[in-house]
């Protein structure tokens, strides 16, 4: 399976996900997206910041330095209208994928889905 094929899947497979973006945080780009409605540019563009932020601004390395080298695999960012789950990609800790729920979607239900994409991703890499 292809990842562009792995990212629409993973839209398909969760009910509450709006959206899945595939980044590359090095080059603070979407590098695939997949979603129920098209997003501007501009906002995967903020997925793609808001990534590299969390997994490789100057906080992330306090938090590594309790957490453990591979502590941070997962992040999820509560806003206005929606929950925002970020996955880092084992294979290539440079990537992550962003899936996007509406505000009143199941959390853990979308940190597995996450997970468990992160995994199906690596595996592809």
């Amino acid at each position: 399976m292809s990842l562009r094929e792995l990212i629409d899947a993973g839209l398909s497979a969760a009910p509450e996900c709006v959206a899945v973006s595939y980044i590359d945080m090095s080059a603070g780009l979407v590098l695939a997206t997949a979603s129920r409605t098209p997003y501007r540019q501009e906002i995967l563009d903020r997925f793609a910041k808001v990534a590299g932020q969390i997994f490789r601004g100057p906080n992330f390395a306090s938090l590594r330095a309790t957490a453990g080298d591979d502590g941070i695999r997962q992040a999820t960012v509560l806003g206005i209208d929606h929950l925002y789950v970020f996955q880092r990609i084992d294979a290539d800790s440079d990537h992550a994928l962003c899936l996007a729920g509406r505000r009143g979607a199941d959390a853990s239900r979308l940190r597995q889905h996450a997970r468990d994409l992160g995994a199906d991703v690596a595996n592809v890499l």
